[in-house]
């Protein structure tokens, strides 16, 4: 009797036993497994209706991510699948998935509006990425002098008014080329953080409109960004942050910035172009939530030219020295 209780047991623990219909024998209906993985990012894109701005043209997006340093997978899959299919739904934008560095010659990055770096880690257009390329360096010389080929094109790019988008692991990238520090508006300098209470640093702004100017709560990997040394390049007074954590409703302790900023979405120029940075995109959890995918469509407007965001920064106010 024992044995067969705990068969039945372990029967109803998997869901495999449902009610028995009165007078009846127990029937098999396995309970629907909620939708988890891609399904859920093409579910939540697909339910979800997004507020998008009427283009001023045909617009076109370079989605790229190599890394030649940790791979957030989960991110940059569900960036690929999910990118496509905003574009599709809302008409917004093309967007263009590949890791050719032939993209980055000049003549090349004239065909779009904006460039998009998902998840990229390690030292950009180097070492491993031209194994990504349809047309590969006949030695490291000529690598070394396409790599600083193609990251003169990006600054030129930038600077000549497209578009620079970057999320999560984008500033988790390049320690050795200053200017893409100084592009990005700033370095990581860890992930200590994750449940946060989410703070509106910009009320009005039309990248975040979704939220209604309502702080918010969510689970991420949180980046915090460095704060000394060369990776010292994060600070208000060059980006405009729009939202950072909330540090005392997020119940943290222990700062990992004396200052105890911590900025998680900011825009800025740089020369005539404008470039955005959002920390959400560690899994693809972030690529399921719909405040978060409007946030993506609004921004990738942004970095295309046709939502208007003032990028002015905003200096934190100065704190009054303490009372001795």
């Amino acid at each position: 009797m024992s044995r067969i209780m705990s068969v039945a047991s372990l029967l109803a623990v998997l869901g495999l036993v449902a009610s028995a219909a009165p007078g009846g024998p127990a029937t098999t209906a396995p309970k629907p497994k909620p939708a988890g993985g891609m399904d859920a990012v093409k579910d939540c894109i697909a339910k979800t209706e997004f507020k998008v701005e009427k283009p001023a043209k045909a617009r076109k997006v370079l989605l790229y991510d190599h890394c030649n340093g940790f791979n957030h997978g989960g991110g940059r899959d569900a960036a690929r699948v999910a990118f496509p299919l905003l574009a599709e739904k809302t008409k917004a934008f093309e967007v263009v998935i590949s890791n050719d560095l032939a993209n980055f010659e000049a003549d090349k990055l004239k065909e779009f509006d904006a460039v998009m770096f998902s998840n990229t880690t390690g030292e950009l257009f180097t070492g491993k990425a031209f194994d990504q390329c349809e047309k590969k360096p006949a030695n490291q010389d000529e690598a070394k002098a396409l790599s600083e080929k193609y990251r003169a094109n990006l600054v030129n790019f930038v600077k000549n008014g497209g578009g620079l988008w970057g999320n999560h692991a984008a500033t988790d990238c390049s320690y050795s080329w200053k200017e893409w520090g100084e592009m990005m508006g700033g370095y990581f300098g860890g992930h200590p953080y994750s449940q946060i209470h989410v703070k509106i640093d910009d009320p009005g702004n039309p990248l975040i409109a979704v939220t209604n100017d309502k702080d918010f709560d969510i689970r991420d990997e949180i980046y915090i960004f460095a704060d000394k040394g060369a990776k010292n390049v994060y600070s208000r007074d060059k980006v405009r942050v729009i939202l950072s954590i909330d540090v005392p409703a997020s119940k943290i302790t222990k700062q990992a910035r004396e200052d105890q900023d911590y900025a998680l979405m900011w825009v800025k120029s740089y020369g005539s172009g404008r470039v955005y940075y959002c920390v959400f995109g560690h899994d693809q959890k972030m690529f399921a939530m719909p405040n978060v995918l409007q946030f993506y469509v609004a921004s990738l407007q942004f970095a295309c030219g046709d939502l208007k965001v003032d990028t002015t920064p905003k200096p934190l106010p100065a704190t009054k020295p303490a009372e001795k």
